[in-house]
């Protein structure tokens, strides 16, 4: 039987300890990176304790013909770290900061228009499978990104929720890349015909919302019976769109077996140049597999996709994640892999060059108030030590300047951070469990707005 698997990779992810840093017990606990849940058979379809806050999470409820006719998932945590991922599909409406999203694993996508007090379901239209429990009810896939287009903020793109696999199948039309443009209110898939239903991200042209770019992966559908020549892409792990998603073309990236996007960035001042980060790692969803020996960092095009090119820098690297500075694009955060050993660097020219990080950190993010691009926040993933640390230069030195919420632990992570649109001193952490914390103070101390509990 073929174990299909879905949804997403898992981008924020739990690294091979360094050892100068972290106690033995963790440094045993490796990649629980891109894995996927829940999963199913394909064979058996015919056709194909928080502080929380007092607000409850209200439920309207789900569209029935959502539910797709394939066989019931068991729509709960079985697999150890598909603990109600969000990774990075917290988003907050650039015009609007009490509007904000979040897409939790098996729940499905929420939206709150009062700055986090209250949520609701936000999601028809997007695509689910049967829960095992009660047929009738939806189970949602892991989407681990949302992004808003930049010119007009009520059309949201959500790309993935689904395994590898043809997005004409009924069983992988949870994936692809969704659209809304009444701000969440109802979807409609954009992909067609035999695209990959395996999604990562997304971005949209700031000049041309018609120009829509989406990361996808060179993986078949599983790592145990399916053929693992039988992938669904044939020339690059990047689709674009130049009339908002009525036709797509995919783009010569070029191709190494298990290739992925884990990130992809667009220049704020030239909608051409583009960096897309990469990481060879087969699918599945055994804690312990490593990456695949040939790595090729991050590429580069500086004319829409047309042509690609490898950072040298970066040569050899399996990015698990990146970020770009928004302010400036040529500074740029690393973390991932090189040769079976953790490497967490930053560059001030564009990816010319990179340097080291010597701290703890291995996640961090630029803040996009800060138009030196100079200023990052950033954590271990592994949560010990368990501070908030900022940089103000670029990466090269961090300061502690507070601690993670207290529901963080090595189990349990954030796997992201995200500004608040209007005002600087704002600052929001999701991740596992459903949960969304808010800080008021840059990121000192932190509030609980959302866990799984209040989605129940």
């Amino acid at each position: 039987m073929v174990e299909l698997l879905s949804s997403n990779c898992s981008m924020f992810i739990v690294f091979k300890a360094r050892h100068y840093y972290l106690p033995a017990a963790i440094a045993v606990f490796i990649v629980l990176s891109f894995l996927f849940a829940p999963h199913f058979d394909a064979s058996q379809n015919s056709s194909d304790k928080t502080n929380a806050p007092e607000e409850l999470a209200k439920k309207t409820s789900q569209t029935d013909s959502d539910v797709i006719p394939v066989h019931p998932v068991a729509c709960k945590p079985s697999l150890g770290f598909d603990n109600y991922r969000t990774e990075k599909s917290f988003a907050i409406n650039p015009e609007n900061p009490n509007e904000m999203y979040v897409a939790v694993e098996y729940k499905g996508l929420y939206k709150s228009a009062d700055g986090g007090k209250t949520w609701n379901f936000s999601g028809n239209g997007l695509k689910a499978w049967p829960r095992e429990d009660d047929p009738e009810l939806p189970c949602y896939g892991l989407h681990f990104y949302l992004h808003f287009d930049p010119a007009n903020p009520a059309r949201i793109l959500l790309p993935g929720g689904s395994a590898p696999g043809k997005i004409s199948e009924l069983r992988f039309q949870t994936g692809g890349l969704h659209e809304s443009t009444d701000g969440g209110k109802s979807w409609h898939q954009l992909f067609n015909g035999d695209m990959n239903a395996y999604t990562t991200e997304t971005v949209v042209d700031p000049r041309n919302p018609e120009i829509i770019y989406v990361g996808t992966a060179a993986l078949p559908q599983s790592n145990t019976e399916a053929d693992p020549n039988v992938i669904f892409v044939t020339k690059g792990v990047v689709y674009k769109t130049v009339d908002r998603g009525r036709t797509w073309k995919e783009l010569v990236t070029g191709l190494i077996p298990q290739l992925r996007t884990s990130g992809l960035f667009m220049d704020p001042a030239d909608s051409n140049h583009l960096l897309l980060a990469t990481i060879a790692l087969r699918v599945g969803t055994d804690a312990g597999k490593k990456v695949s020996p040939e790595q090729w960092g991050i590429m580069q095009t500086k004319n829409g996709g047309d042509t690609w090119a490898r950072l040298e820098s970066t040569a050899g690297i399996a990015v698990r994640f990146i970020d770009v500075s928004s302010t400036n694009f040529s500074h740029i955060f690393i973390s991932g892999d090189l040769s079976g050993s953790d490497k967490a660097i930053y560059s001030l020219d564009g990816g010319e060059t990179f340097n080291d990080l010597r701290t703890q950190v291995n996640f961090a993010k630029y803040d996009p108030h800060d138009q030196t691009g100079m200023r990052l926040l950033g954590f271990s993933v592994y949560a010990q030590p368990d501070d908030i640390y900022e940089s103000l230069d670029g990466g090269k030195t961090w300061n502690a300047i507070g601690k993670l919420p207290s529901e963080v632990t090595d189990d349990y992570r954030v796997s992201n951070i995200v500004w608040d649109p209007k005002d600087k001193g704002v600052v929001y952490l999701n991740g596992d469990m459903g949960r969304v914390w808010k800080s008021a103070d840059r990121g000192k101390t932190w509030d609980l707005l959302l866990s799984v509990e209040k989605l129940d």
